[in-house]
């Protein structure tokens, strides 16, 4: 996420619902200087406002969290906040950890392998 980009979007869509940054922060309880700190690209809002200050600038969260619109060519982008492409890039990490404990299931094997059979030699 770029800061700047996406305080731009926030002051932007804020001064189009003809909306003070005071106005916004009482409709979000937060101060007017935490709304100024997002819109100068210092700070970014509490993950648990995102939602509902998207539901008033009346854009998406991925839209909010992109700092744009979304349209056809960064409508991936956008997509990759979505729950669905988040479980589908966490496949892929599910695959590796069943690879490493099949393996280290196997190693246990052949160690327990070796040791019965030094066991039985003496």
């Amino acid at each position: 996420m770029d800061n700047k980009k996406v305080g731009c979007f926030i002051a932007s869509q804020r001064k189009e619902k003809s909306m003070t940054q005071q106005s916004l922060a009482d409709k979000l309880n937060v101060t007017s200087k935490a709304v100024s700190k997002w819109e100068t690209g210092q700070g970014y809002p509490e993950i648990t406002t995102i939602p509902t200050l998207a539901e008033i600038l009346e854009v998406t969260t991925g839209e909010l969290l992109n700092g744009e619109f979304s349209t056809k060519e960064n409508s991936d982008k956008v997509g990759m906040n979505t729950i669905d492409n988040f479980l589908k890039r966490r496949s892929g990490n599910n695959i590796s950890v069943f690879i490493i404990v099949l393996t280290s299931v196997f190693l246990s094997f052949i160690l327990f392998a070796i040791g019965y059979i030094k066991s039985k030699k003496y």
